[in-house]
């Protein structure tokens, strides 16, 4: 084995520091870019879950809407039936009235007739 002098020892250090630094320098990029990506898929999710929140408040302001419509159905239906039955007793009364008007017109008529 041949005996290195200070010098040579010194230079193939440095060398080997050097290589190990660029090395090192090179890993460290592909971290960096590694978390630069890891940071912008963390703003996408974000992005992403804000718009699944509007989204949701959405549907429920939506929803409550639609429940306030359901009720005011209802409350016409209601109305409507009442009316119907109100309808109904109008048309059996009007009925009676013009049978009762037509039985004494044809009473009226044999009456005076005989």
């Amino acid at each position: 084995m041949e005996k290195l002098t200070d010098e040579e020892r010194a230079s193939y250090n440095s060398r080997v520091i050097e290589e190990t630094l660029i090395k090192e320098a090179s890993r460290l990029d592909r971290i960096e870019s590694k978390l630069d990506r890891l940071t912008d898929v963390v703003v996408d999710l974000a992005r992403a879950e804000e718009k699944l929140l509007t989204l949701e408040r959405s549907r429920i302001s939506v929803e409550n809407v639609l429940d306030e419509h359901e009720e005011k159905l209802d409350e016409h239906e209601k109305r409507l039936n009442s009316g119907a039955v109100t309808l109904n007793a109008i048309t059996k009364t009007f009925w009676l009235l013009m049978t009762g008007v037509v039985t004494a017109g044809i009473a009226y008529y044999i009456s005076n007739a005989v």
